[in-house]
Formats: structure tokens, sequence, C-alpha cells
């Protein structure tokens, strides 16, 4: 694919592969989009069957015409039956394919994909300003899909600078259920102040009971609470402002988070409600253990953490924990459960690399990597790291710096020397068109449905390595390369 495919789409096979990494029982044949399968009703029991499922896919191109950017205003999720796909798969020659057909998310369409401002209608008015979903700024493309764990929603994280927006879709009807809008902060950056907010991507906790937003350009980390009836149907959603953990230094509240109201491309009401009050949330520069959270806080100790842009939360099954990538390296751990969210755990870049992006729990450890840059500066990065935690070791507030020591699994020797690695050249600059670059970029973490199995994405080098989760030993790879190449 070509410069631009690749930054619009942002990741080759990534941030939602894991049905179809778990499972491999398929060839990935779509390579220029981000991957996600809902199971069937009755695997949402756990019981994996034979029955269909969905492939849900995010496209980030614009939909709407006469942008002046890419990936900056509207785009397509594109849903197949498994079952259409799986014939395409085992087609025999390009006289028997017939493409899968995407599957509708409105009454007025037959077949999709589905334009985000059809699920999002731009009639949808916003709490606090008031202004329409087609008044507002910034209300870019749909970035990554994370499902609930009981297979009934997903979220939609739509992402662009300034914008900040997070959604709720049945997974069923395909409709909205909810919108917000997180909360726009100041901090310093540098000598000076920035203003801003972005929804860089969101996870559910461990029971569906919460989604834990990951405001990358405001530097925040926020919870939206969930509440279900007893066959897990959502019946309200709130935004709590007493949960917020900041992540900068000398932050504050510029503008307050928000919900949209008004009524769905299904005539039904959305959900959505605000909740708490920003007095209670943490935004001090310094952590319980007395160091700054992110470096310069003038209050604390640095303790090696520069730029502290929160990129994705990785959520431990059971215990409520989520541990949060920074996207100019080093690690926080926090309690979910807590209001506001406590932080349990924290790492410097040495100990955990800049670039963190995503990963999951893999049997009794939580897994997640470190790769390049996606800012101009990652375009001579080269870096696939690979870490593992154990979740059971983080017992409160009342903890060490960098301790637990974290497993570094996986360290490409050929790396360069960034986000707080220190051996290696300094750039790597053999571009990123596959077959020629020798760059690396590790970025989503799946594991196999017997648990026994992690897979780690190299968005650049278009594989996917495996490796032991019992022994931690990078056991084979897969080349995501069509036969066309």
């Amino acid at each position: 694919i070509s410069t631009n495919d690749y930054r619009i789409l942002h990741s080759l096979s990534v941030c939602s592969l894991n049905y179809f990494l778990a499972k491999l029982t398929m060839k990935l044949t779509f390579t220029t989009l981000t991957f996600f399968a809902l199971s069937s009703k009755a695997n949402a029991e756990k019981k994996w069957s034979t029955t269909s499922y969905e492939i849900w896919g995010s496209d980030q191109s614009n939909t709407m015409k006469d942008q002046s950017a890419l990936g900056v205003a509207g785009s397509y999720i594109w849903i197949w039956d498994s079952t259409d796909v799986q014939a395409e798969i085992n087609s025999q020659s390009s006289s028997d394919r017939n493409n899968p057909v995407p599957k509708s998310c409105s009454p007025n369409d037959e077949v999709g994909p589905c334009e985000l401002f059809t699920i999002f209608p731009k009639t949808l008015t916003d709490s606090a300003s008031k202004e329409t979903l087609g008044e507002v700024t910034s209300f870019g493309r749909w970035h990554g899909v994370t499902k609930d764990p009981q297979n009934r929603y997903v979220t939609a994280n739509i992402f662009a600078p300034g914008g900040g927006y997070l959604g709720i879709v049945d997974a069923t009807t395909k409709e909205a259920v909810a919108l917000f809008r997180v909360t726009e902060m100041t901090y310093e950056k540098g000598d000076k102040q920035a203003t801003n907010r972005s929804v860089h991507m969101s996870f559910w906790n461990g029971d569906g009971s919460a989604i834990l937003v990951h405001n990358l350009h405001g530097k925040a980390v926020e919870r939206i609470n969930v509440e279900r009836d007893d066959i897990g149907t959502i019946t309200s959603v709130s935004f709590d402002k007493s949960a917020t953990v900041g992540m900068g230094k000398g932050m504050q509240v510029a503008n307050e988070a928000s919900f949209f109201e008004g009524s769905n491309a299904f005539g039904n009401p959305l959900l959505g409600s605000m909740k708490g009050s920003y007095d209670d949330a943490d935004l001090g520069d310094v952590t319980p253990a007395g160091t700054c959270k992110e470096n310069g806080c003038g209050e604390g100790t640095d303790a090696g953490r520069p730029n502290n842009v929160p990129i994705c939360p990785v959520v431990a099954k059971d215990s409520g924990l989520v541990f949060n990538t920074l996207g100019g390296g080093g690690l926080f751990v926090l309690d979910s459960t807590k209001t506001p969210m406590t932080i349990v755990g924290a790492y410097g870049s040495d100990k955990v690399y800049g670039a963190g992006v995503c990963g999951t729990q893999v049997s009794d450890r939580v897994y997640l990597t470190s790769g390049a840059s996606a800012s101009p500066a990652g375009a001579t990065q080269s870096m696939f790291a690979l870490y593992a935690f154990d979740p059971a070791l983080y017992t409160g507030s009342e903890y060490e710096e960098n301790m637990p020591e974290p497993i570094l699994v996986f360290d490409d020797e050929t790396g360069t020397a960034t986000g707080g690695k220190t051996t290696g050249e300094a750039e790597n600059t053999s571009g990123q068109l596959h077959g020629t670059t020798t760059r690396r970029d590790a970025h989503d973490v799946a594991g196999t449905m017997d648990q026994k199995y992690v897979h780690v994405v190299d968005r650049i080098q278009n594989v996917v390595e495996v490796f032991d989760s019992e022994t931690d030993e990078a056991v084979g790879t897969y080349d995501l390369t069509t036969v066309t190449g």
C-alpha cells in the first residue's frame, strides 16, 4: 500500500485483529482494513461454535468531500458475515469469486458499508455547547472497534486532534446507542500551554460495566460507567468526571465532557448523562509514590516519562487493572474500580519503551507492545518490543517505581535507540514500503483461544510473530502478504 494509504489506515491489520489471530482458521485476505470479529449469540456464552459471526472493519478514508487532509471527516464501517467471507476464501478461481456483501447500518439501506454520519446523524446535539454534530469541529474518523465482553456492543473510537468523540453501537441492530465528547484539557507543553483533546482508543473493562478511554491529546484517562439489565442490554451510560486521571503536568479542565442528545438513524433516542465532579478527579502532577507523572513537574522527581500521551488502555480480565501505554515511553497501571481511578504501578521509558500501543491478557499475564511512533518522528524509528506483566502483583497505591519488574519477552536487536531504548542506531532510513524497508513496528496483540500462544502484529513488515505464553519463546511467523503481493 502507498504511504498515504498507510497513514490513513494507521494500522495494517492491527488494533482489531483479535478474533482472526485467535482462531487462525482463515487466510487473512483483507489487509487494508482494521478487523474485528463479533461472535454470534451462541458464542456469547464462550462456547465457540461453527455458527456464523461478523467481521467489522474500520476504513478511515474521508467520506466527506473537499477535505484539506486525509482521514479527518467521516469514514466507513464494513460488516461482513463470516459465511460469505469463508466462501470467498474457499473459491478456487477468480470466476468463482463473489465479493462478500457488507451489511447495512440503516433502515434506509439494504447493504453497506456504513457511513459514520449515517450511524451518528448530523442532527444530534451536544449537551454542553448545543451545537449539532454537523456544526461541531473535528468529528474525525472511526479509528478502531472494540467489543464488550457480552458480544452485544462495540465502541466507535472517532479520532482527530481536537475532536474527542466516542460512540457506542448496538452490534445486533447496528444502531447508535450513545455518543460522548471527552474532556478538553489544558496542560504544560514545554514552556507553553496546550489545550486539546482526542480519543485514540478505548476498551471495555472485564465485565462490561465501564469503558476506559484514552484521551490522547488531552493527556488523560477517563471512564464511562455502563449499567445493564439482566440479559446484558445497556440501560444507561454516564461519563464519570470524578474518575478522570490526568497524565500531564499543570492540568486544568478547559471544557467539560459532554454527551449528545437526539435520535439515531432508527428513530431511537440516544442514552447519555454526566456524573461526578472534576474536583474529585486526580489532576495533580505527582504520583502516589512522590514522582512526577510527567517529567519536569517541579513538585516531584523525574521518573523517565517525557511525554504522557496515553495510547491504549490494556485491560486485565478480572482485576479491574488497566495498563496504560504512553507515547513518550513509560507506563501507568490504574485500578479502574476506584473513583478517581488510582495509580498502583508506574514505569519509566527505560523499562517500557515509547510508542507503547495495544495489548491483551493471555493466560495469567498482560502483554503489550512498544513500536514506532505514528508522528512524523516515527518515520525513521524501528521498534519491536513485547512486554509481559503479572496483574496479581499490583496490590495498591503504595508501590515502588519500576516494580514489579516487567518481563521483556522480546526486543528486536535491529531496533533504533528511540523511545527510551539506549542500544541500536539513531535512525533507520529504509522507509516503510513492504519488501524494501527493514524497519519494524510492533502494534496489536492477541492470544489464541487456548491461551497457549501470543500473536503480535508488525504493521510495517506485515507479519504476525508468535510467542509461547508459558516459555516466552518465539515459535513462528505468519506472513500476511496476499498471493498477488
